[in-house]
């Protein structure tokens, strides 16, 4: 029987149910080649749809209505485009396409390639192709997205965790942070390590299952490419902060009022409400710093002498006002050769504290963690750490806890010398931070 079945076009027609195959009458014989593939979906209680996709050769030129008839129930088309195959050689032929349009590369190279038989975009969208190769033009003009930043808080010495940390925690989704001062102190790694971290905890408020990433520019108008979001905390690094007009500056420091927007040259950047920003910047005034007295650990500095330290960083039309607004709603960390200062946002003219250096390595990255970092700087970082997702977990108990007001537990740092070997070491524990009712996990 199934030898005469297979025999028998005819017969195979009879045996099955209409709706299992293509449409045509018993025993005529099909003119036009093609493959089918049959999908059956349950659909509820005893209830099936049948789902038959129709590939006819390349090539091949079948009248609608002859497919019309070839079916039944609802008859739908799956434009392929051609493509469905060269998509991935397609795209990546893409990104080697021209990187400049100074003379209408855009234009040639695309026609070019779109009337190429044998080129992997033939008969491609024009228009689809020339955006595409814009997009890839544009990204120098726009701020740089980092998404596989490798440290987190836990990389920073006990000392940058006890002094700078700890104060600005409990700010960090309200205000601006501001890093003033001396090169060669982490600045930039240690706003990206909280960049990251802050990063981390609104995509667990948001329910997102994407890794931590934070933007950084040296200009406020390459953060206007892209529309500001919470999720992903910019930083404003290596540029020239006292270029920046009073209006821009005071609009990306107002963190906890409306969504705001700051006119960059051509259209506006955009900050949504509770998104972190912070500044890095060098210039300070060094002949206004009185000295700190000898063995003292920490003192206080007028609130005049901190407005002159810091004022080199802002633009010359800066009135007093305007740079007051910027205290109102920033924290400041600045960093001089006599001593580490923090000042909490507010407009109170208090006397400034001022911190001593712990100790002649004044880097605020871990030794530990100074390795990554440099692999991550020359471009041999090919993956976190094994102890990241961990580590990461203990900053977003640590920022947790700052954002609840409690104590920050300190950390210690532990040097000495080996009895036999002489080899010095360094032991810096971190003191384990517990997870309070509000702490979220994110491994």
């Amino acid at each position: 029987m199934d030898e005469a079945t297979a025999c028998t076009e005819g017969m195979k027609v009879l045996q099955l149910e209409q709706p299992m195959l293509v449409h045509k009458e018993a025993g005529c014989n099909n003119l036009v080649p093609y493959n089918l593939q049959l999908f059956i979906v349950p659909k509820g209680s005893n209830k099936h749809d049948i789902i038959k996709h129709v590939k006819f050769v390349d090539g091949t030129r079948v009248l609608r209505s002859a497919i019309l008839r070839m079916c039944h129930g609802q008859a739908l088309q799956v434009d392929l485009q051609g493509k469905f195959r060269e998509g991935g050689r397609a795209l990546q032929y893409m990104l080697e396409g021209p990187e400049e349009n100074s003379k209408g590369q855009f234009t040639t190279w695309t026609e070019e390639q779109v009337n190429d038989p044998n080129g992997p975009l033939y008969k491609w969208d024009k228009g689809t192709i020339k955006e595409f190769l814009r997009v890839l033009a544009d990204q120098g003009s726009q701020a740089n997205t980092i998404n596989d930043w490798p440290l987190t808080l836990k990389s920073l010495t006990p000392w940058g965790l006890n002094i700078v940390i700890a104060p600005i925690l409990p700010h960090v989704l309200s205000h601006v942070v501001v890093w003033v001062g001396k090169s060669h102190v982490g600045k930039s790694p240690v706003s990206y390590a909280l960049s990251s971290v802050v990063s981390a905890y609104w995509l667990i408020q948001e329910d997102k299952n994407e890794s931590p990433r934070f933007q950084t520019a040296n200009h406020l108008d390459y953060f206007r490419k892209e529309k500001g979001r919470k999720t992903k905390p910019r930083v404003f690094d290596d540029g020239n902060l006292n270029l920046e007009h009073p209006a821009a500056v005071k609009a990306v420091t107002e963190v906890d009022g409306v969504d705001r927007k700051t006119m960059a040259r051509y259209n506006a950047s955009s900050y949504e409400k509770n998104q972190l920003y912070q500044i890095c910047s060098n210039p300070y005034d060094r002949t206004v710093e009185p000295p700190m007295s000898p063995h003292a650990t920490s003192d206080t500095v007028p609130f005049d002498i901190f407005f002159k330290l810091v004022r080199p960083s802002f633009h010359k039309e800066f009135d007093e006002e305007d740079l007051m607004g910027v205290f109102k709603r920033s924290v400041f960390v600045v960093f001089t050769e006599v001593g580490i200062y923090i000042r909490l946002p507010g407009t109170k003219r208090d006397p400034v504290k001022r911190h001593a250096w712990p100790e002649d390595d004044v880097g605020m990255i871990s030794p530990a963690a100074r390795p990554t970092l440099a692999a991550y700087k020359q471009g041999n970082f090919t993956r976190p750490p094994a102890s990241y997702d961990q580590d990461l977990q203990w900053s977003l108990n640590l920022l947790q806890a700052g954002l609840d007001g409690e104590d920050v537990p300190f950390c210690t740092t532990t040097k000495g010398t080996e009895l036999f070997s002489g080899r010095k070491y360094i032991e810096e524990p971190k003191m384990k931070v517990p997870e309070t009712a509000k702490s979220e996990d994110y491994l």
